[in-house]
């Protein structure tokens, strides 16, 4: 996101010239930078720029009908992110105002859905990912543990181990991930044109 890139490159500027130049300085100098940044990732990577645009208009398609942005992985786990907004009460007392959560609205929350979706969408891929390698060694007979994306073994067995990472990768991406997704989002929207 913009604001991410912005902040990542402040954090930088800051670490080698914070010292040297005033913080509104750094502040626009961090701001025109992201934007080269991300500007020059949207020609490198168009194919992955389409597709970030196409998640922010089936978003806001969910938005419109205030339903959760929800798709099927391809191991078939129904997954949902049902962002709405929150109820709060201010509570204030002598030495600070707390904000409680009490709730929630019926209203989706746009800017979670939105925000939300693109990683929620790549860790269902990492889940499936990690589940069809801790199924074929499961198959093979090697112990697997895991961490997110960080996969373990005896080290004896990790040349087997490596075989399955790369074999499932790609059995997972040669299947057309991004049109089960299109046709899902289809038949949650009422086959609306996504």
């Amino acid at each position: 996101t913009r604001i991410g890139a912005f902040r990542q490159v402040q954090g930088h500027m800051g670490d080698f010239v914070g010292d040297k130049v005033e913080a509104a300085e750094l502040k626009e100098l961090s701001r025109y930078l992201s934007g080269l940044v991300l500007a020059s990732i949207e020609d490198v990577f168009l194919g992955a720029k389409k597709i970030q645009d196409w998640f922010q208009q089936v978003t806001k398609l969910f938005n419109r009908v205030q339903a959760p942005v929800a798709w099927i992985s391809p191991l078939g786990f129904t997954c949902s992110q049902p962002y709405r907004k929150a109820e709060t009460v201010r509570m204030a007392s002598k030495r600070q105002t707390v904000t409680l959560k009490t709730g929630e609205q019926p209203i989706m929350d746009k800017g979670r859905q939105s925000n939300g979706f693109p990683p929620n969408f790549v860790h269902s891929l990492d889940a499936t990912h990690m589940m069809m390698v801790a199924e074929r060694c499961q198959k093979q007979g090697i112990y697997f543990a895991a961490v997110h994306d960080s996969f373990w073994t005896h080290a004896s067995d990790v040349p087997l181990l490596n075989e399955s990472i790369r074999e499932t990768f790609v059995e997972l991406y040669e299947k057309p991930v991004l049109q089960e997704v299109y046709e899902d989002f289809c038949v949650h929207l009422g086959g609306q044109k996504v």
